[in-house]
């Protein structure tokens, strides 16, 4: 059981910056930068992040993800922050296509305030699909479907390691008003869910 809500809080966190690909925010061949930010509270674990990126052309998103958790399961703060990546192989528009396809990866890695020699690796795949409702020029609805692989391992003074790994489930949409947006989605995983809520700024070039 404390394997499983491990493997489930390693999916949330992850979940904070891979819900949606932020190349959906900008149009085929626009570049742009996004300062994002995130919180999702579940079963007394609470997470907050922020993750800036950059977008190319409308398909390639990089960035970098931040934040912090505490777990009443764990009865300990965490940290934790790593890079990520997507990519958008099919983008809505291109020869007619209706749909957006994303795929990524991230990593992140983490570490516990009150519990010494403890570091948690957290890898993940992910693929996305969406599309985009344009109801008037400053307004987008974004309906949004994900599927992750999380792997994690967790190194306790660098004698001993446990790996697990899990396949989450997200849905949720972003509303989009000229520059701002918000974001909300659940996940699933192993029988659990979490609610996260993502905003933030898109400044295109």
């Amino acid at each position: 059981m404390m394997k499983k809500k491990w493997l489930f809080l390693c999916f949330v966190m992850l979940s904070l910056t891979q819900v949606y690909s932020q190349g959906y925010f900008y149009d085929l061949g626009q570049n742009g930068f996004t300062m994002g930010a995130n919180i999702s509270s579940n079963n007394g674990t609470t997470l907050f992040g922020v993750e800036p990126s950059y977008t190319l052309n409308g398909k390639l998103s990089m960035g970098l993800g931040l934040g912090i958790s505490d777990s009443n399961d764990f009865g300990s703060s965490s940290t934790f922050v790593g890079p990520f990546i997507n990519y958008l192989v099919v983008k809505q528009g291109e020869k007619d296509i209706p749909l957006n396809v994303g795929l990524g990866g991230s990593f992140l890695h983490s570490t516990y305030k009150d519990i010494d020699d403890l570091t948690v690796n957290i890898i993940s795949v992910h693929c996305d699909i969406s599309h985009v409702v344009e109801t008037s020029y400053n307004l987008k609805i974004i309906p949004i479907v994900g599927f992750t692989w999380v792997r994690s391992t967790v190194n306790i003074d660098d004698f001993a390691n446990i790996s697990g790994s899990a396949l989450g489930f997200s849905v949720g949409g972003a509303l989009v008003i000229d520059k701002f947006y918000i974001a909300p989605a659940i996940g699933f995983s192993d029988g659990e869910s979490s609610f996260v809520l993502n905003f933030g700024m898109n400044f295109p070039q």
